[in-house]
């Protein structure tokens, strides 16, 4: 089965072509590349590509190499001019060229089968275009294939759809199989995408032993592109995590929740997390290592609530560090977290510091929530009130009274007042304006 595709097939099956392909018997040529590719197992990359009035082909496959064993004999050959034949029931391919190493390259001639035309009518398909025709022969898309899916129920398939089948591996046994499990008129495309993502008989009978003894093709595809194999589900349960729905099953993958992940959460002091809790740990990053960094911190026995509350809003290792080590030692979590919320970060204490005010956590909070900034008290200080008490600070704030306000007010003669009367006047602006 070819296995990768290399170049882009669309354009030999779906570009739009404004011009007249040559009649039928007529033949194609162009030039090929291949390379013998060592990468577990051997493999070969076989290129093809061809212009005709000024459009262009390129088709490229990986093959297994007892696929093409004319190809494989050539690089197991001496270096030099190569020539081999690829004989398909569509038609036959001719290349010659030379061979270097683990390279070969040169051109190539396809010559139609008019016979493979003829059955092909008998099955349905009486008008092939040539380049569908050079298609189906470059991936030997057989008349027998063609049957025994029509057989399964696919009898209306266009040339491109019958291509992809052949590229991707959809075969009468596998759809056969996947019957077997119960999965019954399957949507092509729906086939192809299960053979590319490599949901096999096989792994269905894996993941039902697992306990998913019939899910949806859907999930079944999903398990597959987000990894969820039949030995993550039995460590999941190892260690507690057991009775999952495919669209949960799917989310701790997502999210990284291993079993590794789940036992050492556990060892960290959170044995009992449900599922839907420990993928939000790693949403947010909470780890082992976190809690244990938060415990070595004095933040003992934290719930998962907190420590998600806690990176959520920034609240790291270093966060408590530095606001330790600025003397806010025995705040909380819950004090941390408002206190990170607010803004009032380890530069806000140290600017309030500078400037007198070594308050405590919960008045530097409301300190940033009003707006009560260094830059704010150093021009209240310029204005003559200098070392005011927090709360006039704050309630100034509050009331919308600076030093412009100050100075309008000494515009009218009112000079010298206090906080609590700048306050007031703020208070009942229209009564001292009105005077």
């Amino acid at each position: 089965m070819k296995h990768s595709i290399v170049f882009a097939i669309a354009s030999l099956l779906a570009v739009p072509f404004a011009f007249e392909w040559p009649q039928q018997g007529a033949t194609i040529e162009g030039r090929w590349e291949a390379e013998y590719r060592i990468s577990g197992t051997d493999h070969l990359i076989l290129s093809l590509r061809m212009r005709h009035e000024g459009e262009r082909w390129n088709s490229g496959s990986s093959y297994d190499v007892d696929e093409l064993p004319e190809l494989t004999a050539i690089f197991r050959g001496d270096d030099g001019p190569v020539a081999f034949q690829l004989r398909r029931e569509a038609g036959t391919i001719d290349f010659t060229g030379e061979r270097q190493g683990d390279e070969a390259w040169g051109r190539f001639r396809w010559t139609g089968s008019p016979q493979f035309l003829v059955r092909m009518a008998d099955l349905g398909y009486s008008d092939i275009r040539q380049r569908d025709h050079f298609t189906l022969t470059v991936h030997d898309v057989t008349t027998d294939d063609i049957r025994s899916i029509q057989a399964r129920g696919y009898r209306s398939l266009s040339t491109h759809m019958l291509v992809k089948f052949a590229i991707f591996g959809v075969t009468a046994g596998f759809i056969d199989n996947l019957r077997a499990r119960g999965y019954a008129d399957i949507d092509p495309e729906i086939l192809i995408k299960l053979r590319i993502h490599g949901v096999t008989p096989e792994y269905i009978t894996q993941m039902a032993r697992v306990g998913f003894s019939a899910p949806s093709l859907d999930a079944l595809l999903r398990f597959r592109i987000h990894g969820v194999a039949e030995a993550y589900v039995q460590d999941l349960a190892s260690v507690g995590i057991r009775d999952l729905s495919a669209d949960e099953i799917v989310t701790l993958s997502i999210h990284g929740v291993t079993a590794d992940f789940a036992r050492r959460m556990a060892e960290a002091g959170h044995p009992d997390l449900a599922a839907p809790d420990l993928v939000q740990m790693r949403i947010h990053g909470v780890t082992p290592e976190f809690v244990a960094e938060m415990e070595e911190l004095g933040h003992q026995n934290l719930s998962s609530h907190d420590l998600k509350r806690a990176r959520i809003h920034g609240v790291s290792p270093g966060y408590v560090r530095e606001m330790q080590a600025e003397g806010f030692g025995h705040l909380t979590v819950d004090d941390l977290v408002q206190m990170r919320i607010h803004g009032a970060d380890p530069e806000f204490v140290r600017e309030m510091r500078e400037l007198g005010y070594a308050v405590p956590g919960s008045v530097l909070r409301r300190f940033r929530i009003h707006g009560v900034t260094a830059g704010f008290i150093q021009r209240m200080a310029d204005a003559g009130y200098a070392k005011l008490d927090p709360e006039d600070l704050i309630r100034m704030r509050i009331h919308g009274v600076d030093v412009d306000f100050i100075e309008e007010l000494a515009e009218h003669h009112f000079r010298d007042l206090s906080p609590e009367q700048l306050i007031q006047a703020k208070i009942h602006d229209a009564w001292w304006r009105s005077r």
